[in-house]
Parts: C-alpha cells; sequence; structure tokens
C-alpha cells in the first residue's frame, strides 16, 4: 500500500504544477486573447483542481484504512465533508478569480479607449 500512496502523491503534485502553469497561462491570456480562452481555462483549472482534491482524499483515505481500521467510516464521512467545504470554497474563490480579471480586463479596455 505504501507504493500506491507514493505513486498517488507523485499523481497529486503533478495536477497542482499542471493546474499551477495553467494559471500563469491564463494571465498571458488574459493580456493576449480575450476572454473566452480564459474561461475555458477557468473551467480546465476547475476541473484539475477537483481532480487534485479527489487524489488526496483517495491518498488520505489509503492513509487511514492502514492506520485506523476501527474508525474507517467515521474518518470517510469527516473527509467527505471537508472535500465538499473545499470544493464549494475552491469553486467561490475561482469566480473571484474571474470577476477580478474581468475587471482588470474592464479597465485596461477602458484606458486603451480613452488613451
Amino acid at each position: 500500500m505504501g507504493h500506491l500512496a507514493r505513486l498517488l502523491l507523485v499523481l497529486v503534485l503533478a495536477i497542482l504544477w499542471l493546474s499551477l502553469a495553467i494559471l500563469v497561462l491564463l494571465f498571458l491570456l488574459l493580456a493576449v486573447l480575450g476572454l473566452v480562452l480564459l474561461f475555458l481555462l477557468l473551467l480546465i483549472l476547475l476541473a484539475l483542481a477537483i481532480l487534485g482534491l479527489l487524489l488526496l482524499l483517495i491518498l488520505i483515505l489509503l492513509f487511514l484504512l492502514a492506520v485506523f481500521r476501527l474508525f474507517l467510516l467515521l474518518f470517510v464521512l469527516l473527509a467527505l465533508a471537508i472535500l465538499g467545504l473545499l470544493l464549494l470554497l475552491l469553486l467561490l474563490l475561482l469566480l473571484l478569480l474571474f470577476l477580478l480579471l474581468l475587471l482588470l480586463f474592464l479597465l485596461l479596455l477602458l484606458e486603451l479607449l480613452q488613451g
């Protein structure tokens, strides 16, 4: 089970790095291409973040299965509740990021139209 946990940890870290790379691409595409591709990349980033959280939950469940066999159901329910709260928080943060980037884009567009 230790080998599977290491493999899942590497997969989670790869997804988090990929999410960071996509976030950098978001700022570049905002300056170059506009909001349609930005929105599509935000959706991709959201999907990658959800996948990363699900893999992290699987990793936590494997650890709990190895350590606490008796209280596994309680920990599973607690982990699912925490995962639900994290996903809701992530969705709200991505919405806030999208709105801030939209405001920044509109301010830059207004500045270009005035000057």
